[in-house]
């Protein structure tokens, strides 16, 4: 189907629209997602959000080029994922979810102790600084 007839299809805004875009440009918007992304998901993702952009956007406006509307919509949403994922707060490998801490009883744990020895020594060493200057100039002898 060419690509009158494609946008037709959105300003009727006929389901087959969708249908028809999918297989025409299925594989064009998958090569521009992959190659930001490195993930089939994430692309399947992108793709997906990429027909219901088309689907909000094409009925108040025309496209000459459906093919690079589209490319372009895919474009912008896989760079936003890809920024998404390679955030510095939100890095795969550092993120550690509650059910894997609940699961692993140790694992909570020993978090939950590297924080109380983490606090006691905040509270103990650093805002008692006078406390412990003083015990080192004069021990207590006994």
């Amino acid at each position: 189907m060419d690509d009158e007839k494609i946008i037709d299809l959105y300003w009727a805004r006929s389901d087959s629209a969708i249908t028809e875009t999918d297989k025409k440009y299925r594989n064009h918007c998958m090569y521009i997602a992959r190659n930001i992304l490195n993930n089939i998901s994430d692309s399947e993702e992108c793709i997906n959000d990429t027909y219901l952009a088309a689907w909000n956007s094409i009925p108040p406006e025309r496209p000459n080029y459906l093919s690079a509307f589209l490319a372009k919509i895919t474009k912008n949403l896989a760079l936003k994922k890809f920024r998404y994922n390679t955030a510095d707060k939100r890095k795969k490998e550092a993120a550690v979810s509650i059910e894997e801490l609940s699961s692993k009883p140790n694992a909570f744990l020993f978090v939950f102790f590297l924080l109380v020895i983490y606090l006691l020594f905040y509270y103990l060493f650093l805002q008692n600084r006078i406390l412990l200057l003083n015990l080192l100039r004069f021990p207590l002898i006994l």
